[in-house]
């Protein structure tokens, strides 16, 4: 943060936060929440260049089928960037990578003091940044949101879990459980909380609202996936955990669909695929065949767009239509970055009714209570955590999520799991502190690029768009390069002077000096020389290359840089 703070350009990019002007009405970013406007009245954002962090904590495997390369990461975004490049890689960094193979738990705030620690020393005696021992500024850091998915911010939250009498981090609502199957008497009688979290030792705690809730793993692999097991009950797979949920007639359950209609409309979205706009990231397959593997953005496109147009209008309950179409558009306002009040409204009128229609097929004995899972119970804070902490997107866990995919490809070891992902940690924290420094690497250290040009680097040709590129040489007839011989090479310029000059010329006078270019440029083609390849020392085949931008992705949603060779290398140093 200090590096960022020292270079001019980011430290610009960071006053946004300081300079970020209110909308009544209208929730665009994080400063548009209630929490941030409380923290400001408590004086914690007084200097223009203090700093609010969001940290995001999550676990992972390196290996498919290891346990023991499980890893939790944290991981910072730096909120005073504006929203367009926040969440770039540059800009957000990690700052320990937890080893396995258990999962820490209630350990996890032993593993998070440290930072911790230093966030308190930060946050009220801040630092002091200084360039070549000159003061730049001062500045404050401020942790205003510890989040994750559903159970990472019950842990951090140091929550008992959806088991406890008073099962949600964010509300008191007591669980439906009997006092006979409370197992353990401590879990029935407290409120939910083991311990008070380390978190409220920060002055920017401010309560449930500090540990979020997370819009791609509430409405991605958890709504989301939710409702694609629902949909498909028909298909009576093994893994369709939603199966348990038919009380009696599989007719009278709300989401039923024939199971021809299924396959049908899985093969009408597969056929689609060659009109879906390329702003889908999804693989866009058949998602009744292929349901095996989706990630979130499968689900996303899913229950956003594939669910409405082409599962709901093969509902056998029509009763189910109205409350899956108002679902969905209550996932369309939640996902968006600006939020009117009037759309929170919306917002929580129709997850109202969804939790209302669950109940109420539970009651009719037509699904099993299962359904009512705690992703269902989340929804109805969505407004109220949209208040605090403005659009769900801005407190996104998705570039915390592509740095798990960064450290998943580079983290190798089998046998020292956390060894090698310390390493790759520290590897990727230097890369960003580089990046971050007052002054470019890349232009101090350019030793791969190709000098700039200036007029004086090239010659036009004056009748056509040739030219003569640099380095350029002057000799006399005395004393040509490479052995070459005066007479052989007066009488092949006189050959070239009759064929070029028009015929009437009756005489040839040799030049006295020949000016010679190592390169040439014409018809598209760059012409190399021994010339050249002698001043370079450099006699490797085909050194000229074009580097080709595809407009096209592959089959991993990239687009694809290749470099093709210009010329062929005819032995002597020289490409045609």
């Amino acid at each position: 943060m200090a590096a960022m703070l020292a270079n001019p350009t980011t430290r610009k990019l960071m006053k946004y936060r300081s300079q970020y002007k209110f909308q009544g009405g209208v929730y665009e970013d994080y400063f548009d929440g209630d929490a941030y406007k409380e923290l400001k009245n408590q004086e914690l954002f007084a200097d223009e260049h203090d700093i609010a962090l969001a940290m995001f904590v999550d676990g992972f495997t390196s290996t498919k089928s290891s346990q023991s390369s499980k890893l939790n990461i944290v991981h910072f975004v730096n909120l005073n960037f504006p929203p367009e490049v926040r969440y770039q890689e540059n800009f957000t960094f990690q700052v320990v990578v937890i080893p396995g193979p258990n999962n820490p738990k209630s350990l996890l705030h032993t593993f998070l003091r440290p930072i911790i620690d230093e966030l308190k020393k930060l946050s009220t005696s801040g630092m002091v940044v200084s360039v070549e021992g000159d003061e730049l500024c001062r500045a404050k850091v401020h942790l205003v949101m510890a989040t994750g998915d559903l159970p990472a911010s019950t842990d951090l939250a140091h929550h008992m879990t959806f088991a406890a009498k008073y099962g949600f981090r964010i509300c008191q609502i007591k669980t439906t459980k009997n006092q006979s199957q409370f197992v353990n008497p401590a879990v029935k009688n407290n409120i939910g909380i083991r311990s008070a979290s380390i978190f409220c030792e920060l002055p920017s705690f401010n309560g449930p609202a500090y540990f979020g809730l997370e819009e791609m793993h509430l409405f991605g692999q958890g709504l989301g996936k939710t409702l694609f097991d629902l949909i498909t009950i028909s298909l009576k797979k093994s893994y369709n955990s939603s199966l348990k949920l038919i009380e009696s007639d599989p007719e009278l359950f709300p989401f039923y669909i024939e199971k021809q209609n299924l396959i049908e409309i899985g093969m009408l979205i597969e056929n689609l695929k060659t009109t879906v706009p390329v702003s889908f990231n999804s693989k866009w397959v058949n998602p009744v065949k292929n349901s095996g593997g989706n990630r979130t953005v499968d689900y996303f496109n899913f229950s956003l767009y594939q669910l409405p147009t082409c599962f709901v209008p093969f509902f056998v309950n029509k009763r189910s239509k109205k409350s899956v179409l108002n679902l969905v558009k209550a996932c369309q306002l939640c996902l968006k970055w600006s939020i009117m009040s009037e759309e929170l409204k919306t917002i929580k009128k129709y997850f109202e009714e969804w939790v209302l229609f669950l109940k109420q097929e539970v009651e009719r004995e037509n699904i099993g209570s299962g359904v009512l899972k705690p992703t269902q119970h989340y929804l109805l804070h969505v407004e109220y955590m949209i208040q605090q902490n403005g659009p769900l997107r801005a407190s996104s866990a998705r570039s915390m999520e592509r740095a798990i995919g960064k450290y998943k490809k580079l983290v190798k070891s089998k046998s020292s799991v956390g060894e090698n992902a310390g390493n790759v940690l520290i590897r990727l924290a230097n890369r960003s502190y580089i990046s971050n420094l007052p002054w470019s690497i890349s232009e101090a250290v350019n030793l791969l690029a190709a000098r700039p040009y200036d007029e004086n680097a090239y010659e036009n040709h004056p009748k056509n768009p040739c030219q003569l590129w640099e380095p350029f040489f002057k000799y006399s007839m005395s004393s040509l390069p490479f052995g070459i011989d005066a007479s052989k090479m007066c009488k092949a310029l006189k050959n070239f002077h009759i064929r070029y000059i028009p015929t009437g010329l009756a005489s040839f006078l040799p030049p006295i000096v020949i000016n010679a270019a190592a390169r040439a440029w014409g018809y598209n083609k760059v012409f190399l020389s021994r010339l050249y390849a002698d001043h370079k020392n450099e006699h490797r085949r085909g050194n000229a290359f074009v580097m080709f931008y595809a407009t096209h992705k592959n089959q991993r949603n990239t687009l694809v840089n290749n470099c093709f060779k210009n010329g062929k290398d005819n032995g002597k140093g020289e490409t045609k």
